[in-house]
């Protein structure tokens, strides 16, 4: 009897260790969960995935296009040098505002501001396929067809103490950072192995429009840090060929001199370019604020333009055939 005892006992001893290291793993696997930041992980591969589907994937004779829904959102993000909110935000359950505190120090500031957008332009890019796959959906096809994948504001200390970033550092700061062993510049923008190639690009704007003869490549402002409404990254697809009538949409849609266009044949490997932004003055001084879309042709036969820094006017956007990713098509 009193072996049946031991025996018993040992195996109730057993199942109660058993138990006990079950509740520890599951308590370590949530500190895990709540140290780093798996959740944006899993909601950039399902939308992935969900690109994928959408391009690739057919529902007996019905192409998945026409039914497959884009499964992503457009990322909040909010740079503060004073802890504050970004008011224009608005922080929700499903999709939180990512608050991002900036340096003290205004050059270290600066870079910390290009490397959210530059990080948030690699992971649009990488999300959306890299330009291999044609998520537009069958109702747009002979559209353009626009995606923001992140909107980023500042606080009113950054707009107070940091000055714009013009092209030719941000172009130099997406030179210097590396993915897969290739620069960002490379991977976004394929063919552009040295960002000198932004001063051909520019120049070649200047020749396509005289009201841009004044200004030099020192005066191209990429981020205008007081956007009133901040700025989007967006990426695009359009029909093959389309691009070219997209950009004469812009001078219309947008109430400055814009939407600049050429074919950009020699400067990189992309079929044409659009100079979003206008040229105008402060005080004497002439300059152009805004971002260069540039279109690609991809051998599924569409044209893409990888991730763009826009500035956020959702009424201007909706015009230009592009969306959030909450109300986009």
């Amino acid at each position: 009897m009193k072996k049946k005892h031991t025996k018993k006992g040992l195996i109730i001893s057993n199942f109660l260790i058993g138990i006990i290291i079950l509740v520890v793993s599951f308590i370590i696997i949530l500190f895990l969960l709540r140290l780093f930041p798996f959740g944006s992980s899993i909601a950039k591969e399902t939308c992935h995935q969900s690109v994928v589907l959408r391009s690739t994937a057919k529902i007996g004779p019905i192409d998945a296009n026409e039914v497959i829904p884009l499964k992503c959102q457009t990322s909040k993000i909010c740079l503060t040098m004073s802890g504050e909110d970004c008011n224009e935000l608005i922080n929700t359950r499903k999709n939180p505002v990512q608050k991002i505190r900036l340096n003290k120090d205004v050059q270290k500031a600066r870079e910390e501001i290009m490397k959210v957008f530059a990080e948030s332009m690699i992971t649009c890019h990488s999300m959306l396929g890299e330009g291999q796959l044609n998520f537009m959906p069958k109702q747009l096809t002979t559209k353009n067809y626009g995606l923001i994948c992140s909107r980023i504001v500042f606080d009113q200390e950054v707009k107070n103490k940091i000055e714009d970033i013009g092209a030719g550092e941000f172009f130099a700061y997406l030179e210097s950072q590396v993915t897969n062993d290739q620069s960002y510049l490379e991977y976004l923008y394929p063919g552009w192995k040295n960002s000198q190639n932004s001063i051909k690009l520019f120049e070649a704007f200047k020749q396509e429009n005289k009201q841009f003869e004044n200004v030099n490549f020192v005066d191209w402002k990429i981020i205008n840090l007081n956007e009133e409404n901040g700025h989007a990254i967006i990426a695009q697809i359009a029909p093959t060929g389309n691009w070219a009538s997209w950009a004469a949409g812009i001078t219309t849609a947008i109430a400055v001199p814009a939407g600049v266009a050429l074919i950009a044949t020699g400067i990189g490997a992309p079929v044409g370019a659009v100079l979003i932004g206008g040229a105008g003055t402060i005080g004497a001084i002439s300059l152009v604020s805004g971002g260069a879309v540039l279109w690609y042709t991809s051998n599924d036969k569409f044209d893409y333009s990888p991730p763009t820094i826009y500035p956020y006017n959702i009424k201007i956007l909706q015009d230009l055939g592009i969306y959030s990713f909450e109300i986009a098509p």
